[in-house]
């Protein structure tokens, strides 16, 4: 998924899908923070729907939980850039517009939630759970935490499960034919192989030196490209939540209290520490000619042969013949475990596959258990080691505990820190002045451009960025706050952009123009070619001629990427359709192709279980696409306005 957003950002099938995560999101969006309804919010308004209220709160609270969900997501690779291409603050403020109509749209339905639904919901969440029974106790813990009243609380949760039966009711109405299901396996199943070749846009070289007419015309018509962007130039203070930590001390009550509030995560789960030897199942070449009667007993063939290796292997162990470990080492199809001797480590529960922990929970500590199958073949399990699950006292993790409140606290100090800073350096905009007042040093980005937002000191920090680039000069922002770090920053110089002398930029231009006129060689070029390859449909002569490598797939799908050359969706378009031996070519990614289809499977009929797979999940898509719809129609017909200078 995360190659196909990177290609594919601007699309209206990534749009769908990012708002389906979006507003998956926002269905729990109570939950997750505590909020209370809208009522408790402060700040301006970012919007209103049908003469009902978005507020900046909700909004900023909204976009903060998708920047996290994102980051997480891409790890290393989050940036500004990807922040912009996902529309993010679009999307933060549509999914509350949107969860705003559906809950109008389930009033116009009349569809409610019962005292019992919300009894039931609330008593099934985990957060109050005790040895999986609701616990009164943790949930009054949870609302003083919170600083929430039970109604509150109740009414965020009431929303929710609006949210879920109209999701539900909409996506439910959907139907799934026989012959979609029948067209679907179709064209699943279907496998082609082709041979190719491919070139860049401009493997063709034009040969012709630019002349100064053609590179004034091209620079003339380019220079945008050229633009050297604004730069700005920041001073800014920078408060680390950690320089508090050695200051803050918890009291016993805030430790114990922190600790009840959050026992769930202090649960150990059962441990195991065990070895194994895995006999894999060789699984018969596929053969697209075989009934599923013929295909059903060459696997149990199959599976009945890993059985005897396995049957041998555990006969030697207790006779003797052969230690546990050394059999590991010699006969296991898990490598990385059987060099260890087949040691597993430790594990907790839910850890592996159920077949083999359930193996597990029937043996006691240095017993040999029989044969287990599981998805990964025959297994011959020995458990070492059983740790039951158990809730660490506060003694055990009082450390932690102590540590945690200590990272809470210092970001409270931190913020007002940053808070009072910015007090005294509004009054005459003097930052420096402000920040040695609390002894802390003041500090310079130097120039930076828009698509450089992400400097060493300051790392991925889109308020800052955002913030910086919009404040006037020599204007002090308000606070700015991450995770563990706040900023106060001052605008103190600005290179607004502009466009240099072709003279300034003649190297880059000529590279530019020629790379062009290669381009636009190749193109003609190739539409010279594929009128030839159309008549003599002779691939390997194209090759040849050209220096070209001929190259040959193994059978792929249409849903398969083509096995070295990727997930080309208008190549797979044009192959599929052609009969044997039929020829195209296409340009697709900066690449032109020829290709020739050498062969095709045309699979059998499903089996009744594949057609239950295709229609749960083609009535899961229907299902979803429909939603997203309706949902969207809903919006465009609602009076909805947004200030968008406040995004």
């Amino acid at each position: 998924m995360l190659n196909l957003v990177r290609q594919h950002a601007d699309s209206w099938l990534i749009k769908g899908i990012l708002w389906g995560i979006v507003f998956a999101f926002v269905g729990t969006i109570f939950y997750s923070w505590g909020m209370g309804g809208s009522s408790r919010l402060t700040g301006g308004v970012v919007a209103t729907v049908e003469g009902q209220n978005i507020t900046q709160s909700e909004y900023d609270k909204t976009f903060d939980k998708l920047i996290e969900f994102y980051r997480e997501q891409f790890q290393s690779r989050f940036s500004e850039d990807l922040i912009r291409r996902l529309d993010l603050k679009r999307n933060a403020i549509d999914a509350l517009i949107q969860k705003k109509l559906l809950i109008m749209e389930a009033d116009k339905l009349n569809i409610k939630v019962s005292d019992k639904e919300l009894t039931e919901r609330i008593k099934s969440l985990p957060s109050f759970q005790k040895d999986g029974q609701f616990s009164s106790a943790f949930y009054k813990n949870f609302l003083k935490f919170q600083r929430m009243t039970p109604r509150e609380f109740e009414n965020s949760q009431r929303e929710s499960l609006l949210l879920d039966k109209i999701e539900r009711l909409v996506r439910g109405s959907v139907a799934v034919s026989d012959s979609e299901v029948s067209n679907a396996f179709q064209r699943e199943e279907e496998k082609i192989k082709i041979d190719y070749v491919v070139f860049l846009e401009d493997h063709f070289k034009d040969g012709a030196e630019p002349t100064k007419k053609e590179l004034e015309e091209y620079y003339e018509k380019n220079k945008k490209q050229y633009e050297v962007a604004e730069q700005i130039n920041v001073q800014y203070v920078k408060i680390n939540a950690k320089d508090f930590e050695s200051g803050v001390e918890p009291q016993e009550d805030e430790i114990k209290e922190y600790y009840n509030l959050r026992q769930s995560q202090f649960e150990m789960k059962k441990r195991f520490k065990a070895h194994h030897i895995l006999y894999q199942i060789d699984s018969p070449a596929p053969d697209p000619e075989a009934t599923d009667k013929e295909r059903e007993a060459k696997a149990k063939e199959a599976e009945e042969a890993a059985r005897l290796k396995a049957r041998e292997g555990l006969k030697k162990i207790k006779s003797g013949n052969i230690s546990f470990e050394d059999l590991a080492k010699e006969a296991s199809d898990d490598t990385s475990s059987g060099a260890q001797g087949g040691d597993l480590g430790q594990f907790s529960k839910g850890t592996m596959v159920p077949e083999f922990e359930a193996a597990l929970e029937k043996l006691k500590p240095g017993k040999i258990g029989d044969l287990v199958k599981t998805p990964f073949g025959i297994h011959i399990l020995r458990l070492d080691e059983v740790k039951e699950a158990r809730l660490k006292p506060l003694s055990e993790v009082e450390k932690e505990v102590v540590q945690s409140l200590k990272e809470t606290k210092s970001k409270q100090k931190m913020r007002r820190m940053a808070k009072r800073i910015y007090k005294s350096a509004s009054t005459n905009q003097n930052l420096e002045g402000a920040a040695k007042e609390e002894n802390l040093e003041i500090k310079t980005t130097g120039f930076f451009s828009d698509d450089q937002r992400n400097i060493e000191d300051i790392g991925i920090a889109p308020k800052f960025y955002d913030s910086a680039f919009s404040l006037p000069e020599n204007k002090v922002s308000a606070p700015i706050h991450t995770e563990s770090v706040s900023f106060v920053l001052k605008l103190i110089g600005r290179n607004k952009s502009y466009v240099p002398e072709l003279s300034d930029v003649i190297k880059d231009a000529t590279q530019g123009l020629r790379q062009d006129k290669n381009k636009a060689f190749t193109k003609n070029k190739f539409a010279e070619l594929e009128k030839s390859f159309l008549e003599k449909k002779d691939l390997e002569k194209i090759g040849k001629d050209h220096g070209l490598e001929l190259k040959h797939t193994v059978y792929f799908n249409r849903d398969d990427s083509i096995p070295g050359v990727g997930n080309l969706k208008e190549l797979k378009e044009k192959t599929f359709p052609l009969a044997k031996d039929g020829v195209g070519g296409v340009f697709v990614r900066n690449r032109y192709y020829f290709f020739q289809l050498k062969d095709r499977l045309s699979p059998k009929e499903p089996t009744e279980t594949q057609k239950k797979e295709i229609y749960s999940r083609l009535k899961n898509q229907k299902g979803q696409t429909f939603f997203l719809d309706w949902t969207k129609n809903i919006q465009d017909r609602a009076n909805v306005k947004i200030d968008k200078t406040l995004l």
